[in-house]
């Protein structure tokens, strides 16, 4: 090459451009990359002087990817996960997963249930890493790099692959302590009268609607609560500790229905909502880690209603099958 660089010191660039453009932060880049942010910053300006043009802008607040630099990562982006997935076409002929997966998961489900299972995942396949986005929102997979998503209900876009694992149920649940001072709420309108604690919605600024099975009907109801949190973690942590009444899917609450920290009210209106679906790119074929990653997701949601349910008295268990 006429500027005595290699193809590996473009690459290189390019994959530090990548992280920069992705994080929108020299400093968060540098992290992950474990070089100095001057050196991250060095390597970018290296490679606009290449090409010729101007990939970000800088000011002392913030970076930003210009016009051109946001087309460039889009197409840079693409080009380093065709070369993860031309190695992991090598790995699968020895059969072995290895390389990066990229995961977004719901806040509430990746910490509660996702991450804590992390472990025997990472023990299984230690050649394989994981990021995982914890964000509620349907983030455009393509766009932002994601090679698996777990979402609520069954998506409509023709472009993705959707599995579904298992289907989620709803729960008013309160502190046995909150319900001997405040009595135990017998009928969807006895609830009028207490605390309530409810989850804020992120991206809309709404308070979740409640939802009751009245007789094989849905009955809804918009609650504002005495206490309404954005984190659907607080929520169960303020019922657990006494705060009021909470409306809760049942992964969040079965261990602590288990040990004695939340009890059930209103059992015989437990609403079942929407189903929990795995979702990819229909046009990116499987590679060994991605399949092992949906494998894992499968085994460790797909066999969990039954063990939900039976901790919820009054819930036919037939349901549950």
């Amino acid at each position: 090459m006429s500027n005595g660089r290699t193809a590996t010191d473009n690459l290189s660039a390019i994959s530090i451009f990548v992280t920069v453009g992705g994080s929108v932060s020299f400093t968060s880049a540098a992290q992950k990359l474990q070089m100095s942010v001057s050196g991250v910053s060095k390597a970018v300006s290296r490679l606009e002087a290449r090409l010729g043009a101007r990939l970000l802008n800088r000011t002392s607040r913030r970076i930003t990817l210009t016009d051109e630099g946001a087309a460039y990562f889009t197409r840079c982006q693409q080009i380093l996960h065709d070369l993860d997935e031309a190695e992991a076409m090598v790995a699968q002929a020895r059969g072995l997963p290895r390389g990066r997966v990229r995961v977004q998961l719901p806040r509430g489900l990746g910490k509660k249930i996702v991450v804590p299972a992390m472990a025997s995942f990472l023990e299984r396949f230690p050649e394989v890493s994981v990021d995982i986005v914890l964000d509620a929102m349907s983030l455009n997979l393509e766009e932002e790099g994601i090679d698996i998503a777990v979402r609520y209900g069954e998506p409509t876009d023709s472009l993705l692959v959707a599995r579904k694992l298992c289907s989620v149920s709803y729960v008013v649940c309160a502190s046995p302590a909150y319900l001997k001072r405040n009595g135990e709420p017998k009928t969807i309108d006895d609830l009028r009268h207490h605390r309530l604690i409810n989850y804020i919605v992120p991206g809309t600024g709404r308070y979740r609607q409640w939802k009751f099975n009245v007789g094989g009907k849905t009955v809804s109801l918009d609650i504002a609560g005495s206490l309404n949190i954005i984190d659907m973690g607080a929520v169960t942590d303020a019922a657990v500790g006494g705060a009021g009444v909470a409306y809760l899917p049942d992964f969040m609450t079965f261990d602590h229905i288990a040990a004695g920290d939340l009890k059930v009210v209103l059992p015989q209106h437990v609403y079942e909502g929407d189903s929990i679906y795995m979702v990819y790119l229909r046009r990116r074929h499987a590679s060994p880690r991605l399949q092992a990653f949906l494998d894992f997701l499968r085994d460790l949601l797909s066999e969990t209603p039954a063990r939900r349910f039976s901790l919820l008295p009054g819930v036919s268990k037939k349901r549950a099958s």
